[in-house]
């Protein structure tokens, strides 16, 4: 038997599965299962069927969800950027050089990010502007 300690966010991979802890609160975990089609999950409570859920009945994992799932898990954002920014520079603070490309890896990430998001905030108010000064029987195509 293997025993691990665990905290919010970390992912234990079993097989091709993926068993990623979602969130600690005192003794419960909220835990997220990312395995294939027709794998089969049970859940027991101390060696038994959990209340609900008889010996025979078992919780098929939906690759659907797993697919939303992991597209919103997959999305990367600017904040998501710079929290990443953020841990990245205390590993260089505390280990060195060694997490130095990451850390210029991610800082060239967020400038990118920003820059996408300013023309597209300068394109949309473009567009604003020139309905703006056109008539109102004007009709976009």
């Amino acid at each position: 038997m293997l025993t691990l300690s665990v905290k919010a966010g970390d992912t234990i991979r079993v097989g091709d599965a993926r068993i990623r802890v979602v969130n600690k609160t005192g003794k419960l975990f909220c835990i997220q299962i990312d395995a294939q089609d027709g794998v089969v999950v049970e859940l027991e409570k101390e060696g038994k069927p959990a209340a609900g859920i008889s010996a025979s009945t078992s919780l098929s994992v939906n690759r659907k969800a797993n697919e939303t799932l992991r597209s919103r898990e997959d999305v990367v954002t600017i904040d998501r950027v710079e929290r990443a920014l953020f841990v990245a520079a205390e590993l260089v603070y505390m280990h060195g050089d060694v997490f130095a490309p990451i850390f210029i890896r991610l800082e060239k990430e967020l400038v990118e990010m920003r820059h996408v998001q300013s023309a597209v905030e300068r394109a949309r108010k473009m567009v604003r502007d020139r309905e703006a000064a056109t008539p109102t029987n004007h009709v976009r195509k």
